[in-house]
């Protein structure tokens, strides 16, 4: 709604929307039926792109505007300085002279050769460019072929990775039988992604991409080597277990933004949401097939097996990405420094009441889901084999592929935090039936449940941070939620199994006063633990539905508006949002 801002009758909101959805569904038939078949002959006049510097919808203009030469051989670029999204509507003067200026040269440069140069509005020309074939004669192009080749391997190397993953710490749990040793190992395998991350980013946007997965590739597996080796001479022990639970973990960190920063590089700009379905898809199915077919894998040829399968795997990843050259495009830089994104968004969600309270309630949802997370594992295995814990395990990703595409195809409630509180509830109640009864049926089920729930609750709250947080903003908002959610799960691992084998357990035995409620037997501490862990989401759920900040976030907090001059600084961009939440709050604004 940023050009219509205006409108404020609901119905014709729908009306405008809906006007806008068709024009725009027709427009993206017409360029991909012309994609596809091909023109009968370019324009013969020449095409002039006009974008603002601050739009964000529009990053990579620099390069991606010569794909209009697809429609015609002299296309030139022109920047509107600071403009956003909407110049159209805000800054119309430096559009009429933009447009001025190529109309009062059209003749002379339609007679001119390709070479030829035009007027810009910053005062500074802008050669006509030719074809882009002769644009870029020794460049990489962006392809889908190539990211295709890229994401099978990647796929490949995912896979292999959820493999040795699953059987690692399935041998630290059946030789030790503890379940805090367990919850160690699970917490190496995810705390140097919460540590790294930002240096990871940071890298990603500065480095070859290409040369970090390759080079994190290799490091992961060089860890898989030396547990090899440790395996066949009998030399392994627990530490190095966990020595190479952390190298894979440290691997994957730097590993996984360069990849996806990689797809702008990779893939032309009009197929970027296929190409990210693609890398989401590729992510889940790794999440289901490697404890799937793990679980059968451990039985048939044993953790030895499972680490040569990954070697393997390693080897067609690090292949495939260096028989495929990179183009050399441009790509999104990270924009501030780590420290001060953070500080911003800090700032930003503490000044928000409602905002704060929901990040306080993913934040305790988080610790309660990463406890029964933990303790899936060993709970399983308690009554069933390693085959049983992976169909078990590849519930979860199942939930989250359905979650998903529930969230495609039907988009949400129409108010965000209804469907952010229905997932809390979903989430306790997953979490509640995973600890039910020593059958598979139960965990499986909650896995499901707790996989839906997940995808309910990411989706709701983005669409909320979409709507309440300008773009420009939404990356310091973004991290600095993830930070303090993510800060929750390491001490759900950590304390899971104290408190399932010292606390929880003896009140499941024969005789305790909870061995009615759960049972007795192997893993019924484990159960009551998950059990509590889902009464309290409920709970966390009740408070939530109860707390008017939560559920009135969207109406007290003002939609990000759309400035006519996009600052450079966010801090000021930052203050401009505190300014308008003021005025909507003392009731001076709309």
């Amino acid at each position: 709604m940023g050009f219509f801002t205006e409108v404020f009758d609901e119905r014709e909101k729908d009306f405008v929307m809906r006007v806008v959805l068709a024009d725009a569904a027709r427009g993206e038939d017409y360029y991909t039926d012309v994609y596809a078949a091909g023109l009968p002959r370019k324009l013969s006049a020449p095409l002039v792109c006009v974008v603002g510097s601050g739009d964000r919808a529009t990053e990579l203009y620099q390069e991606r505007h010569l794909e209009w030469e697809f429609f015609a051989d002299r296309v030139s670029l022109e920047v509107i300085d600071g403009a956003g999204h909407y110049f159209a509507k805000h800054q119309p003067a430096e559009l009429a002279g933009i447009i001025l200026a190529h109309c009062a040269t059209a003749p002379v440069e339609a007679a001119e050769p390709a070479g030829a140069t035009a007027p810009r509005a910053e005062g500074k020309p802008a050669a006509a460019r030719g074809s882009a074939a002769d644009a870029v004669p020794e460049r990489a192009a962006p392809s889908l072929a190539v990211f295709y080749l890229v994401a099978i391997g990647q796929l490949v190397s995912l896979i292999g990775s959820g493999l040795t993953a699953f059987g690692m710490g399935l041998w630290v749990y059946q030789r030790t039988g503890s379940v805090s040793l367990f919850a160690t190992a699970t917490v190496l395998a995810l705390l140097p992604a919460v540590v790294l991350s930002p240096i990871a980013g940071a890298l990603a946007d500065r480095w070859d991409r290409r040369r970090i997965m390759v080079l994190a590739d290799c490091l992961a597996a060089t860890g898989t080597v030396s547990l090899a080796l440790l395996l066949w001479l009998g030399h392994l022990r627990l530490w190095h277990i966990l020595t190479a639970i952390t190298v894979s973990a440290v691997a994957t960190a730097f590993q996984q933004p360069a990849y996806q920063a990689a797809v702008t590089q990779l893939v032309p700009k009009r197929y970027y949401g296929r190409a990210n379905g693609i890398v989401s898809l590729g992510t889940a199915t790794s999440t289901v097939l490697a404890p799937l077919v793990g679980g059968a894998l451990v039985l048939a040829v044993g953790l030895r097996g499972i680490v040569v399968i990954d070697l393997v795997t390693f080897a067609v990843a690090v292949t495939v990405t260096l028989s495929v050259r990179f183009p050399d495009t441009l790509f999104v830089r990270r924009e501030e420094p780590f420290r001060r994104e953070v500080l911003g968004g800090w700032r930003f969600i503490v000044r928000r009441h409602g905002l704060v309270a929901l990040v306080v309630l993913v934040a305790s949802l988080n610790y309660f889901f990463a406890m029964v997370e933990v303790l899936v594992t060993p709970l399983t295995l308690s009554f069933g084999d390693p085959a049983v814990l992976g169909r078990v395990l590849a519930a979860s990703g199942v939930g989250m592929v359905v979650g998903s595409v529930l969230m495609g195809v039907w988009g949400g409630t129409a108010r965000r935090t209804t469907g952010i509180l229905v997932g809390v509830v979903l989430l306790g109640v997953s979490l509640l039936t995973v600890g039910l009864r020593p059958d598979p049926l139960f965990p499986a089920l909650g896995l499901l449940g707790m996989g839906l729930a997940t995808s309910l609750v990411n989706t709701h709250w983005l669409a909320i941070v979409q709507a309440k947080v300008g773009l420009e903003l939404q990356g310091r908002v973004l991290a600095m939620a993830q930070m303090l959610s993510w800060l929750m799960v390491p001490a759900g691992f950590l304390s899971a199994g104290p408190l399932a084998e010292h606390v929880l357990a003896p009140l499941a035995r024969p005789g305790g006063p909870l061995a009615a409620l759960v049972g007795t037997g192997p893993g019924r501490g484990m159960a009551l633990a998950a059990i509590l862990a889902g009464l309290c989401a409920l709970a966390l759920a009740g408070g939530g539905i109860a707390y008017r900040r939560i559920r009135r976030l969207e109406d007290e907090l003002p939609d990000n508006d759309p400035g006519s001059v996009i600052l450079a600084d966010k801090d000021r961009l930052q203050e401009e949002a505190d300014r308008r939440l003021a005025l909507a709050t003392t009731g001076g604004g709309r």
